[in-house]
């Protein structure tokens, strides 16, 4: 059913089972012909909607709560979880900045559904879809699987033995992302663990549980701590982090001339030999270099570029292995003539600097301390006076916070404050003349 509403409600699709494409279609229609309206009102709205339902034989009664507004009264939560009562389950879906996203993860949480947020409306249809499927127990799988393993990943690297992976005794039922990676999978081909990297961003989607009645052979597994340690440390590593590339760099400079020196290691810890190994530098003023790495060894290549002038320079390392590229990250340092390195600290200099400035040149790493302690020492001039402002500006500030509306309206509210407290005044001045009468 489809219950449309604003101030009011009315249903647009009564709750009814739907037997053929014809009323598909009947039922876009009118969805189509669903108006924007004025105000919000979502207590009136689950009202009607609990009503309805409440009469309804189903095994299964669920609510998505869909809107962009704010609704002002009502205790909508304790309605919610009187439904509950009832065997009806509330999901909201809210849409833009403008809707009370406060409200609606309430509502979520006491109906014992979920909450979603959208800026696009065009996700709504595919939210909707998720929301029936979860609601209807088609995303959950309980039955005994073992899982496959479709691609390498850093996550079973090192001392897991993939190949004597546990079984599972079920999973939610997912998609995938185009751009994302699944490791593995179930018989039926749904993902179990896939791993996903948009920029340098991670993300790792384990569909099973941890530790519950699904995965209680890995929790028994020897390799189980390993996984779920390496799987953490991937989403937290850096893309440019050995552990992630398998590209292990080594710099080495010898007067003008650099060496990088690079280990490359798949997945499971093999040797990767055979690939095309570019090395690139970035140095100073722009300068660049670049060289084709040989295979020195297994799993190991060596790039040398001589004359490069002194500074810092930015070394990247990408390693082809047909249309997969990994790379890496690292820097090397080319120094200056030795004649030049002799010259110490410019003293005349850090001397001038600390007399304009009211400063001390420091001789020693303690000295750090003591001025530290010297600035730290006790209220400055003025301490006083500046908590006072702030003090005022604090209580200026409530007061602010506490009167609501366009400045006219503001002037308009404290004259009238100002008038009753005058009629309070007057008419205790009436009270004690008659007092004092008596």
């Amino acid at each position: 059913g489809v219950l449309a509403f604003d101030t009011d409600s009315q249903w647009v699709v009564p709750p009814r089972p739907i037997e053929s494409p014809a009323q598909v279609a009947a039922i876009a229609q009118r969805i189509r012909g669903i108006e924007i309206g004025s105000s919000t009102d979502l207590f009136r709205a689950l009202w009607a909607t609990r009503a309805r339902l409440t009469d309804i034989e189903a095994a299964i009664k669920h609510v998505v709560l869909l809107t962009d507004g704010r609704s002002t009264y009502g205790d909508m939560e304790a309605l919610v979880r009187s439904m509950r009562r009832r065997n009806i389950t509330v999901s909201s879906i809210a849409i833009g900045k403008e809707a009370d996203a406060d409200l609606l993860q309430r509502l979520a949480t006491a109906g014992y559904g979920r909450y979603y947020f959208t800026d696009d409306p065009r996700t709504i249809p595919r939210v909707l879809t998720q929301e029936t499927e979860l609601a209807g127990d088609f995303a959950i799988v309980e039955r005994e699987f073992q899982p496959r393993l479709l691609a390498p990943s850093p996550i079973f690297g090192g001392t897991i033995q993939w190949q004597e992976f546990p079984r599972l005794n079920g999973f939610v039922r997912t998609r995938a992302k185009p751009t994302a990676e699944v490791v593995l999978s179930s018989d039926s081909n749904d993902p179990v663990l896939a791993q996903w990297q948009f920029g340098r961003g991670r993300v790792v989607a384990w569909t099973s549980d941890l530790g519950g009645a699904w995965s209680a052979q890995w929790s028994r597994w020897p390799g189980f701590d390993a996984f779920v340690r390496q799987a953490a440390l991937w989403v937290m590593a850096s893309p440019d982090d050995p552990a992630t590339t398998g590209l292990y760099v080594t710099t080495a400079v010898a007067g003008t001339q650099a060496t990088i020196t690079i280990d490359s290691l798949d997945g499971r810890g093999a040797y990767r030999n055979g690939l095309v190994t570019l090395v690139e530098l970035r140095g100073p003023d722009g300068v660049t270099g670049a060289a084709l790495a040989d295979q020195t060894g297994p799993g190991q290549y060596r790039a040398e570029l001589t004359g490069l002038p002194p500074g810092v320079y930015e070394v990247r390392v990408e390693q082809r292995d047909g249309a997969a590229v990994t790379a890496a990250t690292t820097g090397l340092v080319v120094p200056f003539e030795e004649e030049l390195r002799r010259n110490g600290a410019n003293l005349a200099l850090l001397r001038y600097v600390a007399a304009r400035t009211g400063g001390d040149v420091l001789q020693q790493p303690s000295d750090v301390l003591r001025v530290a302690a010297r600035l730290s020492a006790g209220p400055g001039a003025g301490s006083a006076l500046w908590l006072t402002l702030g003090v005022l500006a604090f209580v200026a500030d409530v007061g602010v916070r506490r009167v609501r509306g366009t400045p006219r309206e503001v002037r308009a509210q404290l004259i009238d404050q100002v008038e009753s407290l005058r009629a309070r005044g007057r008419a205790l001045r009436q009270l004690r003349v008659r007092w004092r009468r008596r």
